[in-house]
């Protein structure tokens, strides 16, 4: 019997292979999310261009929060209450499921303004962003253990392709999502048309 605090090596196995595994699927579709609204998106998609090569450029930060306000992946952030609780008027007794509307959340106008529903990675540069209102992990002691290495994925992957090739958005329209098990999906693939970028010569 293990106390706390001493070293265990099947927990530690057992977190790494939920941070490898348990994430693979959510941050592809983040990803996936992310170019398609990047590509209908001219404007923010030639912003990113421009800051490929800054390590810590705010922009295409701002550009992945974007994405996962309005593309949040997961809507499983249920939680059993274990003792009970005051909320919006309502006494809630201990025991009680809550599932809280992350899309509500991450729409709502009285903590984004009158353009909640627009994607503007610019917000996310202004001051203070109304973070509290921001739960793509979830929040609180059961954030998702892998938010750090999701947001760091995503961040690669986008420098990686658009480094390579240009991209181009099949159809006009925004994409809406469907759901796949429990996982929200763009309805049509976030198909793209991709041609090889042309080598610059000096």
């Amino acid at each position: 019997m293990l106390l706390d605090g001493e070293p265990d090596d099947d927990l530690v196995r057992s977190e790494v292979v939920t941070l490898l595994t348990g994430g693979h699927e959510t941050t592809a579709v983040a990803t996936a999310w992310m170019f398609e609204r990047l590509l209908r998106h001219p404007a923010a998609l030639e912003r990113v261009r421009a800051g490929l090569d800054r390590d810590d450029d705010r922009f295409r930060a701002a550009v992945i929060k974007e994405t996962l306000r309005l593309r949040q992946v997961s809507y499983n952030v249920g939680r059993r209450i274990a003792e009970p609780v005051e909320a919006g008027g309502y006494r809630l007794p201990a025991g009680t499921f809550v599932w809280p509307s992350l899309a509500a959340i991450h729409t709502d106008r009285g903590a984004w303004g009158r353009d909640a529903e627009r994607f503007r990675p610019e917000r996310w540069l202004e001051p203070d962003p109304p973070e509290r209102a921001y739960l793509p992990f979830g929040g609180g002691a059961h954030r998702c253990l892998g938010a750090m290495f999701a947001l760091t994925e995503m961040d690669v992957i986008l420098r990686t392709v658009l480094r390579a090739v240009d991209l181009r958005a099949v159809g006009a329209r925004d994409e809406r999502g469907v759901m796949r098990n429990i996982i929200m999906v763009p309805s049509r693939g976030a198909r793209v048309r991709v041609a090889r970028r042309r080598a610059v010569t000096p």
